[in-house]
């Protein structure tokens, strides 16, 4: 399944009045196609405008080929007209061959002529080209709205619900109408079985030489899903209509539409013979694990009320359960043949420029697979474990064989294939979902098909060759083959799913229900489109109720200046504004994630890891808190403005994740850092280099990075990355370091290897001073405290409530004050570069973002910190530049050594008593909040008899009790000839006495220092207190006779 060469021409137009788009294709080598009798467009609508389509035979003479869009009118307006207006239909070719005529060229050119004002894109006509880009209808949109307008279940008439011989109970193949989520539950909890794509050799043989997916996008309202369906069950629900049993909303589906079946297939009342049935290897809801007696307690995936009243159901419950048992025995008991297991393999391509030619010069490879990144598969193939996979053969006349099996993790499925038999031809499908994801074009799973090989008497080149592994079977009655696909959509879902599986074993955490990622034709007529790149998007509105007041929120954001339908071209003053505004709300309830045709999800290996990033925290948040996720859902659809905190903050928090799962980021903002590659952002190793990747510290300081609002994408990436980053187990369930990829020298030669593969040791954790390195499951502590102040800000999101949710969770692990405020002071524009630990330090006092999020002062206010134990460092010592407590040999001031002057100084050869006021400060004092006292010559005191010399503190106002009774500090030391030694300061309040002789008591400090500490070789004797006026000292050297 390769690439298409025509992948790329496509025309998208925002339906300027008189624009014409052209785009180009010169492919090397003349390329083999045909070109489609009709077909849709890729999103929006052409109404009744015009495309060409050129190419060039190999004899140089140019081809023309027009087609027109089918509306009656360039400004369609109501649903019939627009319906129409997204259809072409082939006019005809200068070559005078029909579009089915097998044609030749190059030199490729797709011109659009759109309607003025309607925005549409549109894809070149061509088809069975050999690549597998093909989209194949179910049903057209014009026909859905045609069944659903002429149903009536007013007219609807009963059908047989016995056979001829009342031994089995008929089975038909019908239409249903799908309007909502809780319609799909409601085929279930009814055992009706839906199918994925047609059943009928006559459905699928037009599609034979095709490659591609099946879509049914609907006509805005709902869609038809083909079904097969009881007659029991189909009787019941007209009963429902009149029955006096049920009360309220008697209506589960709008429609069901019996289809009238070939003559060699079905019974006389019109039902499906059962036992043909049962030889293609079907079985009725054999994708069903809920066995039968439980259908009632089925949940909606979302766990939201389904409007179809439980009572309705449980009374059709009881009525059709036996006849859908009867029908399940019947086919299983039909004996389908002998059989032989193929062994698959079901790998996706990569177009990642990293992978492909991740240096310059370098010869590109050619088609490598997508690797897993991360825990105990990282090396192998990505998949996706539990993708239904089909094959299909020709081996009847009506009906082709089906027989399925499910993928594991490594993308291996063992499917059986009927033995014996020569087919017609043979084709393979895959379930576009997994039980994390899904993959659907509005409600129900996509089929991707390869049907290049369907006629085997003409297949197209590239096809999935059935035939040769069947001889291969035949011969040791097995095979194995390896299938290269290279597909948008499975791209998009393996990437995904991958993401989904990280969250499940990392954090532990599974979303409330699966991804729904709508593709296709919806998200195309409403894409994103920025410097001629087509964006995804994510915006969780499957987790709102999208009635009321709610709805009307939600289309205020996509309508306003840079929303959603106003970026699409479709603001509130088009004329179909009314329309689309419908057809919006009817399609985004069904969506988390909308993939447009043409983004970059095949060139870049973490997109989707990315956008599932995005739905994990609107999950986290669903979680946490009833209405926060729908502030996430409105900014989605209400603009791209980066410089708005909700908006970088969500991006940068789905880049963290796919940095995660992928090793990649999906915005800019790696433009600049060392080991990003520039054309992907795929961080990965060069040989002999090292790589900074996540671990650059990224501030969100103005051009720092990217371009306007990337460095804030990027300061929230990385900052969520060094907090979880950091636990040296390399692939283990925990949180990685992003450093996935290395470049392979030499490269390898087995087909498939990719010019990177994994990194044999890890790079991505830089020598950076922060330590947190918190467990994947604080993210749902992250998540419930960023849901709280989402909540009370309604959505108005600042830095400060991220980094609060993020100290929080840090705190939540026992993270100290040290290590929480190293992490936050690396992103901020003040941090010094490189950073050392005394200036994180600082930084987290003077950046107010982050001294706020701290959420407290430092266990010290000067910060003399040891930052292993983020305890204060001694009294005489400070804390350096990397946090270590060293020794100061003069006066600690905050968390500086410094030499203070003494504020007064006295001689010991004189000194006998003084008293002085501790608010003096000496001319040009380097220490103006310490009062020091210095006494010279200490020995000399001793020669003339003193014994030792006290030092008292207290209050000049002994009559006031609050100067009394607050705190006063003595902090006495010596100089040596190394400098000053100091001892524990002395603190102590005074007493007020309030009896006769009111007053304070004094000395409230007193200290005496001993004639041997006076004594050479001490060179003079210190005694400090702060700065304070109120404070008076007396030092007293005792100099009188000792008393006998």
């Amino acid at each position: 399944m390769t690439a298409s060469p025509f992948i790329d021409l496509a025309v998208t137009s925002g339906g300027d009045a008189g624009s014409v788009l052209t785009s180009r294709f010169e492919p090397s080598t003349p390329q083999g196609f045909s070109l489609q009798q009709e077909y849709a467009v890729a999103g929006g609508i052409i109404a009744n405008g015009t495309i060409s389509f050129v190419f060039r035979r190999p004899n140089g003479q140019d081809v023309t080929c027009t087609y027109q869009g089918q509306s009656p009118t360039a400004t369609p307006t109501t649903q019939e007209a627009l319906l129409l207006g997204r259809v072409l239909r082939f006019q005809g070719c200068t070559d005078r061959q029909p579009a089915s005529a097998r044609r030749t060229g190059t030199n490729f050119r797709l011109t659009v002529n759109p309607a003025p004002n309607y925005p549409v894109t549109v894809k070149s006509p061509v088809t069975q080209a050999g690549g597998c880009t093909d989209e194949m209808e179910i049903i057209t949109p014009v026909e859905t709205a045609r069944l659903r307008r002429e149903f009536s279940w007013a007219r609807a008439q009963k059908v047989a619900e016995v056979d001829s011989r009342g031994a089995a109970t008929p089975l038909y193949y019908a239409w249903v109408y799908l309007r909502h989520r809780d319609d799909a539950l409601a085929l279930r909890r009814l055992s009706i079985h839906l199918l994925s794509r047609p059943l009928l050799d006559s459905e699928l043989a037009p599609h034979a030489g095709k490659c591609g997916v099946f879509t049914n996008p609907g006509d805005g309202n709902g869609t038809f899903v083909p079904v097969l369906i009881p007659g029991a069950t189909y009787n019941r629900l007209i009963d429902l209509q009149t029955t006096r049993d049920v009360t309220g909303d008697r209506t589960i589906f709008e429609a069901v539409v019996i289809r009238n079946l070939p003559s060699g297939l079905r019974n006389a009342n019109g039902s499906l013979r059962l036992e043909l049935l049962g030889r293609s290897g079907f079985r009725y809801l054999d994708y069903e694990t809920t066995p039968l007696d439980r259908r009632g307690d089925i949940a909606l995936e979302s766990g939201s009320v389904a409007r179809v009243l439980v009572d309705a159901t449980a009374w059709l419950l009881t009525r059709i359960k036996d006849a859908v048992q009867l029908i399940t025995t019947t086919i299983a008991s039909v004996f389908a043949g002998p059989k032989v297991p193929v062994t698959l393999y079901l790998h996706a391509v990569t177009q990642d420029p990293a992978f492909v030619q991740p240096v310059a010069g370098i010869p590109p490879t050619p088609d490598p697979v997508m690797i897993r990144g991360w825990g105990p598969l990282a090396n192998h193939p990505l998949a996706a474990a539990g993708m239904r996979v089909t094959i299909l053969q020709r081996v009847g006349g009506l009906l082709p064989t089906a027989l399925w099996s499910k993928t594991n993790n490594d993308g291996m499925a063992v499917v059986d294939m009927f033995a014996g038999e020569t087919p017609r031809g043979s084709g393979l499908c895959l379930q576009l979902d997994t039980p994390r994801i899904i993959m659907t074009n509005f409600l129900v799973p996509a089929d991707l098909c390869d049907f290049r090989g369907y006629d085997a008497a003409r297949p197209t080149p590239g096809d999935f060759r059935l035939d040769e592994i069947g001889e291969a079977a035949a011969r040791s009655s097995s095979a194995k083959a390896t299938v290269h696909i290279d597909h948008e959509w499975l791209s998009a879902l393996y990437q995904s799913d991958d993401a989904a599986l990280w969250a499940r074993d990392v954090i532990p955490y599974e979303t409330p229900h699966r991804q729904r990622i709508v593709a296709g034709f919806w998200p195309t007529t409403i894409r994103w489109v920025r410097n001629e790149k087509v964006f995804p998007t994510t915006s969780c509105l499957s987790f709102l109720q999208l009635t009321g007041t709610g709805a009307q929120l939600v289309l205020n954001a996509a309508t306003r200046g840079d929303g959603i339908l106003t970026r699409a071209g479709l603001p509130p003053t088009h004329p179909a504004a009314a329309v689309a505004s419908q057809v919006f709300l009817n399609t985004m309830l069904a969506a988390d994630s909308l993939l447009p045709d043409g983004t970059a999800v095949r060139a870049e290996r973490g997109l989707f890891s990315h956008e599932f990033g995005h739905f994990l925290f609107c999950s986290l948040l669903h979680d946490a808190q009833d209405g926060a996720v729908d502030y996430m859902a409105r900014q989605a659809v209400g603009g791209t403005d980066l410089t708005t905190p909700l908006q970088y903050t969500n991006e940068g928090i789905a880049d963290f994740i796919s940095g995660q799962v992928a090793g990649s980021a999906a915005y800019n903002w790696p433009a600049e850092i060392w080991g990003f590659h520039p054309n992907s952002g795929t961080c990965y190793r060069k040989t002999a280099s090292t790589a900074s990747c996540f671990d650059a510290n990224v501030t969100g300081a103005p051009g720092q990075v990217g371009g306007i609002g990337q460095p804030n994408v990027g300061r929230i990436a990385t900052l969520l990355h060094d907090v979880y980053d950091g636990h040296g187990q390399r692939f283990a369930l925990v949180p990685g370091d992003g450093d996935i990829w290395a470049e392979i020298v030499p490269r390898p030669t087995a087909q498939g290897a990719a010019s990177l593969g994994v990194a044999a040791t890890g790079f991505g954790n830089l020598n950076d001073p922060e330590r947190v390195r918190l467990a994947g499951d604080t993210l749902k502590t992250f998540a419930a405290h960023f849901a709280e102040r989402l909540a009370l800000r309604s959505g108005d999101l600042r830095d400060a409530d991220t980094y609060a949710a993020l100290n929080a969770a840090m705190s939540s692990a026992s993270q100290s004050w040290c290590d929480r405020c190293r992490v936050f002071a690396l992103h901020s524009p003040s941090a010094a570069d490189p950073p050392t630990v005394g200036n994180l330090f600082e930084t987290c006092l003077a950046d107010g973002l982050v001294r706020d999020a701290l959420g407290g002062p430092p266990p010290e206010p000067s910060l003399r910190l040891n930052a292993a134990t983020c305890t204060p460092c001694a009294p005489n010592e400070t804390s350096n530049a990397d946090g270590v407590c060293v020794f100061c040999p003069d006066t600690v001031v905050g968390n500086r050594c410094v030499k203070c002057p003494a504020d007064v100084t006295f001689d010991g050869a004189t000194l006998t008593e003084a008293e002085v006021n501790a608010g003096l400060v000496a001319p040009g004092d380097t220490c103006p909040d310490v009062f020091w006292a210095q006494v010279t010559n200490p020995g000399q005191l001793v020669t003339r008899g003193a014994h030792g010399l006290t030092v008292d503190l207290y209050p000049n106002i002994l009559s006031v009790p609050a100067e009394c009774q607050r705190p006063f500090t003595l902090r006495p030391a010596r100089e040596f000839g190394s400098g000053l030694q100091f001892e524990p300061p002395l603190t102590a309040s005074g007493t007020f006495n309030t009896e006769i002789f009111a007053g304070c008591g004094k000395p409230v400090v007193r200290y005496k220092m001993e004639n041997a500490s006076l004594s050479a070789p001490v060179l003079s004797v210190w005694f400090g207190t702060p700065t304070d006026s109120r404070t008076l000292m007396l030092l007293d050297a005792a100099i009188f006779p000792e008393p006998k």
